[in-house]
């Protein structure tokens, strides 16, 4: 009966201690996530003086009418789809809920639809330092070794946006070819939610598109000074 209850004790603390590695590790791998996040907020974050390329396209926000919860939620999505396929890319395990699943399984089914894949960045934060405008690229790599590279983005859409995406793509070459040798070709990858094989929106990079994009940022220029000075009158009128 004593080594009975001895064999019993030992099976108990091997449970314990088996449980208490388990925890351990665990403990570990959230430690090691999140210090991954933070490195790479830390890596992004936006130098002062700079504008983002997002900003520049809410000259025509299209979600104004959307209800504000709604539209943070459908945010929020994205961006927890972006660091998925963003770990995947760079070999790290992504953490997967039921609600993005979906998305990162339609990206599966699009890489394994592809001959080839080269990346070359991942998840980038680029300068213009003339322009003094910014954007973080999701992917800039070749799907063959002919092309080079192009500019690929991940969208968790419902509907496609020609002209939207398309001008992104352009201020995206726009930033991308100050680092890179860059193909005039920009790909929209746009995930399914019920993790179905994506829609591809490709759109060629020319200088009409390129002629665009720099009206926008003109027209957007033009619009801040204004305001700033609206403003200074404004507080100036204040003082008096």
């Amino acid at each position: 009966m004593q080594y009975a209850s001895f064999y019993v004790l030992i099976l108990l603390s091997d449970s314990c201690l088996i449980t208490l590695h388990e925890i351990y590790l665990q403990y570990i791998w959230e430690i090691f996530l999140a210090f991954a996040y933070l490195l790479n907020v830390g890596i992004n974050m936006i130098k002062e003086g700079y504008t983002r390329v997002s900003e520049i396209l809410s000259q025509w926000d299209k979600f104004g009418h959307v209800n504000q919860e709604i539209l943070s939620r459908k945010c929020a999505i994205g961006t927890q789809v972006h660091s998925a396929i963003c770990n995947h890319l760079r070999g790290i395990p992504p953490v997967l809920d039921e609600e993005i699943e979906g998305y990162f399984n339609s990206y599966i089914r699009w890489m394994l639809s592809i001959k080839d894949l080269f990346p070359t960045s991942i998840e980038e934060r680029i300068y213009d330092d003339k322009l003094m405008i910014t954007g973080q690229l999701d992917l800039i790599g070749a799907l063959s070794k002919e092309e080079g590279n192009v500019v690929i983005d991940w969208k968790t859409s419902i509907s496609a946006s020609k002209e939207f995406w398309s001008l992104q793509g352009a201020f995206y070459y726009m930033l991308a070819s100050k680092k890179y040798d860059m193909a005039k070709r920009c790909i929209f990858v746009q995930l399914k939610k019920d993790g179905s094989l994506p829609k591809v929106h490709s759109y060629t990079i020319d200088e009409e598109l390129l002629s665009v994009a720099m009206n926008a940022y003109s027209c957007y220029r033009y619009l801040e000074d204004w305001l700033k000075k609206r403003d200074r009158q404004q507080c100036g009128k204040q003082q008096l």
